[in-house]
């Protein structure tokens, strides 16, 4: 995500895209979750707990480790679904770590962020734009 090779749709998936930025032409490949061990996972003390607004801090160690073996002691290919390597143009977006404030409220937003509105530079929340 944070250097580009990692895509996430925001679909509200368990599924993610792997770029592979150095492959001519691009290459990307699929991986998601698979839901054959969602019911074991929904009926786990942790996700009944979670279910009824516990927050994750406050669930003992142990029931949150339940749900990680549940996964972890699986067959790989009885949790993930990788897809086959496909043709994926990208676009580099150059550097992002360049700060500016925000013309409006003053706070200091990443530059590749800034809405420009008229003659001025503000965050995506003063702005009025959604993105």
């Amino acid at each position: 995500m944070g250097k580009g090779n990692i895509e996430k749709a925001g679909w509200g998936k368990l599924a993610i895209t792997l770029i592979d930025k150095k492959r001519e032409k691009g290459g990307a490949v699929r991986v998601s979750y698979k839901p054959g061990r969602h019911k074991q996972i929904a009926e786990s003390a942790f996700m009944k707990k979670r279910g009824m607004g516990v927050s994750p801090t406050e669930i003992p160690d142990k029931e949150a480790w339940e749900i990680v073996n549940i996964i972890w002691d699986a067959p790989e290919d009885e949790v993930l679904s990788i897809g086959e390597v496909k043709q994926y143009p990208w676009e580099e977006y150059g550097e992002i770590m360049g700060l500016r404030p925000c013309d409006d409220c003053g706070e200091m937003v990443s530059v590749a962020y800034l809405q420009v509105v008229g003659d001025r530079h503000m965050c995506i929340p003063c702005s009025g734009y959604d993105e």
